[in-house]
């Protein structure tokens, strides 16, 4: 029985060390990949792709995808590039006043071109444009002033030139936030989140000339919840930023009210468990069973080799 509890030890010890090797090999490619905004982008929440009550969650159900260092984002990315998993923004409206089309998963693979790239290189990685920059750098500015509308321009201008950069996406969603445009806000978010963790408090909070610029805007978030419950959109933004500034309670809080009213939302589910992964959420849609023949197939109804 000792051998035995030793073994155990042993192989979680093992998966874990797996875990840490896949999960530093995907934050660089990460860094590598946004090493133009290192000038801002501190990281990300608890400053990785999740926590470890959430490592406990992928072992217990996704044991051999989480060997591979797999992580639910990482299905997200690799399923929507491919088109096999189902997406859809609960948020995100036909008739909406934003500038992109956030019915459609923003689709960010890393490819060939990019992993081979020089680390100590300089310029921006491929498909990353000086002009696109240089407008994202005008809309940091202009949004450290407090001009959101300038800042807003910018920022669609710089996604016209890099559009699957979700840095850039997440930033417009805290324009549009400031601007207390909040179904906007939750429709960019939604798409930014279902494929990566928002950013740390670190990399928000910088953004803002003080706290307390932010505090009034976040203030004005929870009175809007209070006035307007239903209000879906309104209420994901608010857990966003919630989880985003630490207060998981208050987060979960706001989860649990968005998963109860739309069992189908994703993004707030996983939310939800990687806070608490033993919060109640709902049974995952039974699969569909494929049509079953109504007649036996014989050998020579198949072609080919």
């Amino acid at each position: 029985m000792n051998n035995r509890g030793d073994r155990a030890d042993d192989r979680m010890g093992n998966r874990e060390d797996r875990y840490n090797d896949r999960q530093d090999r995907w934050d660089d490619w990460h860094d590598h990949h946004y090493s133009h905004h290192h000038g801002w982008h501190n990281g990300h929440w608890h400053g990785g792709y999740y926590g470890g009550g959430r490592l406990n969650y992928w072992w217990d159900r996704y044991p051999v995808m989480t060997a591979f260092g797999v992580t639910s984002w990482a299905v997200n990315r690799v399923g929507w590039a491919f088109g096999y998993n189902d997406y859809s923004n609960p948020y995100y409206v036909d008739n909406s006043s934003t500038s992109y089309n956030y019915s459609q998963p923003i689709v960010m693979t890393p490819d060939e071109t990019t992993l081979a790239t020089d680390p100590a290189s300089t310029e921006p990685p491929p498909g990353v444009s000086e002009e696109g920059l240089s407008n994202f750098d005008q809309a940091r500015v202009d949004f450290m002033d407090g001009d959101y509308a300038a800042a807003l321009k910018s920022t669609d201008a710089a996604l016209k030139e890099i559009p699957n950069d979700t840095a850039i996406h997440e930033f417009r969603a805290l324009v549009t936030f400031a601007q207390k445009n909040y179904n906007d806000s939750a429709a960019t978010l939604y798409a930014v989140l279902s494929v990566g963790p928002g950013w740390d408090w670190t990399t928000l909070s910088g953004l803002y000339p003080s706290v307390d610029v932010y505090t009034e805007h976040l203030r004005a978030l929870e009175d809007y919840c209070k006035k307007n419950s239903s209000d879906m959109a309104a209420r994901f933004v608010l857990a966003y930023h919630y989880v985003t500034a630490g207060h998981n309670d208050a987060a979960q809080t706001q989860l649990e009210l968005l998963v109860t009213a739309n069992p189908k939302d994703s993004v707030s589910i996983d939310m939800l468990q990687r806070i608490d992964p033993e919060a109640k959420v709902p049974e995952p849609p039974k699969q569909t069973e494929p049509p079953k023949p109504t007649e036996s197939v014989s050998k020579e109804k198949f072609q080919g080799d």
